[in-house]
């Protein structure tokens, strides 16, 4: 998919060669970057309450996959998309670099586990890794809902004991009430 020859590493090429898969690899990254960029500005578009807060995030799932068949040495794309999705947001550089940081090493984990943990790219093609993907998720209680109701709820939040106080879940019935793909709270 995105390994191109000699970019398997190892060394022992020419210098030639070397200079080749570097600027290879420079092309993938600014690829990544740029589409992960563009991805986080039409998510960003869906936020509504608070801004900055959107129900869906692209991004995500486009770095996991890109590390997942590309290799984890695409990281930089994701920390460079990532950075420009916070500054052209108003973010300070100070809250940007740890964001895209974070949003980085969210990626190359993702694509670990599913490696590692999940069976790679066929992860989801056999039962043993739809297991694995419904226990190391976190969707687990969201999928069981799904098999045991024939028309399940899209969203069905349930808040920690510590936001359990009232004021805190009328604010939250406030704020998902605000959103208009909301139509009960």
């Amino acid at each position: 998919m995105f390994r191109a020859r000699g970019m398997e590493g190892g060394g022992g090429g020419s210098a030639a060669q070397e200079g080749d898969a570097f600027w290879r690899r420079a092309a993938w990254t600014a690829a990544l970057a740029a589409v992960y960029f563009v991805a986080g500005r039409l998510s960003l578009r869906l936020s509504f309450v608070p801004p900055g807060a959107t129900p869906v995030w692209l991004p995500s799932g486009i770095a996991v996959a890109a590390l997942l068949l590309g290799g984890g040495w695409l990281w930089p794309g994701v920390f460079l998309g990532s950075l420009f999705v916070s500054a052209a947001s108003g973010q300070s550089v100070g809250i940007a670099f740890p964001i895209a940081a974070g949003n980085a090493l969210e990626a190359w984990l993702g694509a670990w586990a599913a490696r590692s943990l999940a069976g790679g790219r066929e992860a989801l093609s056999h039962p043993r890794g739809i297991a694995a993907f419904t226990l190391l998720s976190g969707f687990g209680a969201a999928l069981d809902a799904l098999r045991s109701n024939p028309l399940p709820n899209v969203l069905h939040i349930v808040p920690q004991p510590a936001a359990s106080s009232a004021v805190d879940l009328e604010r939250l019935r406030r704020d998902l009430a605000a959103w208009p793909a909301v139509d009960m709270v």
